[in-house]
């Protein structure tokens, strides 16, 4: 009898309000004459909502274990610099509420939005992790330093040099 060996396990996150826990997502950006697309592996923090997106020709091994512990290194380095510059304080998100709908069954509802700093700092004890010497007003003046625009355009530069770095490291 063959044994089952799960490869892997498709749950969300239980983070318990500790940033570090990602979702990933990969998308296949489809075929064009003949010459197979790209796929996009995408990485969100489950309590900061920061995003770390990677791009690769293929799905196996050979391409998905430098992709990912480059993934991992990154989102390692955010947070051990706090939560940097790059950092979309900005950007609305949604959260969900679970609700039980009449049937019994459990449902996601989204009523309220915050920004991703916004729900870091309703973490319980949200200031043990930070890098030491910095604390959360210090992170929330930095926060509203600059407007929504800014921000994303500053973030649009990092993940262009962060992607150009994974490009070249991959060459």
């Amino acid at each position: 009898r063959p044994t089952i060996i799960p490869l892997g396990e498709r749950r969300k996150p239980r983070p318990q309000g500790r940033p570090g826990y990602l979702r990933l997502d990969t998308v296949h950006q489809g075929d064009k004459d003949g010459i197979k697309g790209i796929y996009h592996i995408n990485a969100v923090d489950e309590v900061t909502q920061w995003e770390v997106v990677a791009a690769t020709p293929q799905i196996s091994e050979h391409w998905l274990i430098p992709l990912l512990e480059q993934l991992l290194e990154t989102v390692d380095r955010f947070h051990r610099q706090y939560l940097n510059p790059y950092v979309n304080f900005h950007r609305p998100c949604a959260i969900a509420e679970i609700e039980e709908a009449p049937n019994g069954k459990r449902r996601r509802v989204y009523r309220r939005w915050a920004t991703p700093f916004e729900i870091f700092s309703q973490t319980p004890k949200c200031e043990r992790y930070l890098r030491t010497g910095v604390n959360l007003s210090e992170l929330g003046r930095f926060a509203q330093i600059q407007s929504d625009t800014e921000a994303a355009i500053e973030m649009q530069q990092a993940k262009q040099k962060l992607l150009a770095a994974i490009a070249r490291r991959s060459a």
